[in-house]
């Protein structure tokens, strides 16, 4: 049994053994001028040896100097030397190099030569503190660095439930430079000290809010007398809120620019319905009466006029009819931009079959064949979509080759991902529809042109037309937010390009 001529008995060992601090008794080892050079062990007990490394091993008669490394034992040396010489206990913290632990340590003076060293090992509370000071370090640091203003604030409650003030805790510089009033920031102060009535009031009612259902609550506040604007956050933070503010002054005055220019751009289309209206009635009717005029010479007094002057009657009646298409293709365009219906899903397979049909005798007419994949729905305006396809129909067979019979085919594939082409967003689906003919063609660096209005390639006596069907093919594509794009090889056909969002 270790030290039992002190101890006395196994059961106070065994109580020893079991405490949560480690215990050392030692004794003074001199040299020949009765000089402490160290100490021997004659107690260790079971929880020292499981909190410090050092003493993992340790057992009764082994030198401290054995177990300790120098740097560990020279301070403790000097330091249980003071107690033995004063007699007066020490308490404070010892820090192991080597293991890299931390203890409370406590030595006190037994006899003349014997110390008892009790430690507890506080690493895990030390790295804890460390933690949480980085922590605070690295918050701290964050909310200085941001532009936005943030508070911290603590609920003060009134009656059970009901919050009645929020007490300022911690507050960035931006939110010192930039609080709600202007009024100087200060740790502790209360809101309705730093706020008017009607703002607190306002204030604490969402705090409230976010306190009862853990939401953050948002809204903005305008300053007194002043243009400028406040969005504030309100988030749940622990037992406190947060309060993140950010200036949305400019957010507002874009806003107001953006109303503003839709109020004149709802102005502007009202004028182009009331153009459109003109063009409808009352610059058709004096082509109408032209038209008509130039029936009645022409059967009433053809033998009058001559052939000189039936050629000048057919003359006419051929520009009022050039011109009422020309209007007719304007309206229709204008259109595109006024009369937006609601997008539904369109079948184009469906869609193409009923174009197809409509347009039997101008096909019959050409000796066109048209050959057509299976289509997908899309959603979009059929009215729309419909003009679309019966434009680039009609230009397949307008704009065919004199030496062979006009083919036209149309064909589908899905495009997605890395597929769709710049300009569009790549997290859609799009239908990619091509309209292909062996027609005349055109060179590819009137690709761009030919979608602009009154853009023509040929002559009015070669190919009839008005310049505005494709400028209408670019415009209802553009409304359903896609493409269209043009290939063509001169005397061997075109290929229009259609891409839809599914």
């Amino acid at each position: 049994m270790i030290f039992a001529s002190d101890l006395g008995s196994n059961l106070l060992e065994n109580a020893l053994n079991a405490t949560l601090n480690g215990i050392i008794v030692v004794e003074s080892v001199y040299d020949a001028g009765q000089v402490v050079i160290d100490f021997r062990c004659l107690f260790v007990n079971q929880t020292a040896r499981d909190q410090a490394l050092l003493l993992k091993n340790a057992q009764v008669g082994m030198m401290l100097s054995e177990l300790l490394t120098p740097a560990d034992f020279s301070p403790l040396q000097t330091i249980a030397k003071a107690v033995l010489d004063s007699g007066e206990p020490y308490r404070g913290e010892h820090y192991g190099e080597q293991t890299n632990e931390w203890f409370n340590t406590h030595i006190a003076r037994l006899t003349d030569s014997r110390l008892i060293i009790t430690f507890a090992n506080v690493t895990a509370l030390k790295q804890a503190i460390f933690d949480h000071q980085q922590q605070a370090s690295l918050f701290e640091n964050v909310l200085a660095s941001t532009t936005n203003p943030v508070v911290i604030c603590k609920p003060i409650y009134g009656s059970p439930g009901l919050l009645t003030d929020l007490q300022l805790v911690l507050f960035n510089p931006a939110a010192q430079d930039a609080w709600l009033f202007g009024t100087e920031l200060r740790e502790g102060a209360l809101a309705t000290q730093l706020l008017p009535q009607k703002e607190s009031v306002k204030l604490l009612e969402y705090c409230q809010q976010t306190c009862q259902t853990g939401q953050t609550q948002r809204f903005q506040y305008r300053y007194p007398d002043s243009d400028r604007w406040l969005s504030l956050a309100v988030k749940k933070f622990d037992q406190g809120l947060i309060l993140n503010a950010a200036d949305v002054t400019e957010e507002r005055h874009q806003q107001a620019v953006l109303m503003n220019m839709n109020r004149a751009l709802q102005q502007s289309n009202e004028n182009l319905q009331q153009f459109a209206y003109i063009a409808s009635h009352d610059l058709q009717e004096p082509l109408r009466k032209i038209h008509s005029f130039g029936n009645l010479l022409s059967a009433q007094f053809a033998d009058q006029l001559g052939e000189n002057g039936m050629d000048l009657v057919r003359r006419m009646q051929a520009a009022s009819g050039r011109m009422t298409t020309l209007i007719r293709d304007l309206l229709a365009y204008s259109r595109l931009t006024t009369h937006l219906e609601p997008s539904k899903p369109v079948s184009l397979g469906r869609l193409i079959d009923e174009i197809i049909d409509d347009l039997s005798p101008l096909l019959q007419e050409g000796q066109a064949t048209t050959d057509c994949e299976e289509l997908p729905t899309v959603p979009g305006d059929a009215s729309q979509l419909r003009q679309l396809f019966q434009n680039l129909l009609i230009n397949a067979v307008t704009y065919r080759h004199p030496d062979r019979l006009p083919i036209i085919r149309v064909r589908c594939r899905t495009l997605s991902g890395a597929d769709v082409p710049e300009g569009l967003p790549p997290q859609k689906n799009y239908a990619e529809i091509s309209v292909a003919d062996n027609g005349i063609g055109f060179e590819e660096r009137y690709a761009e042109r030919i979608f602009q209005m009154f853009q023509r390639l040929h002559g009015r006596n070669q190919y009839t037309g008005t310049g505005v069907g494709l400028a209408i093919c670019k415009r209802v594509v553009e409304n359903h937010q896609g493409l269209i794009v043009a290939y063509s090889i001169p005397g061997e056909g075109s290929t229009f390009q259609i891409i839809l969002p599914l």
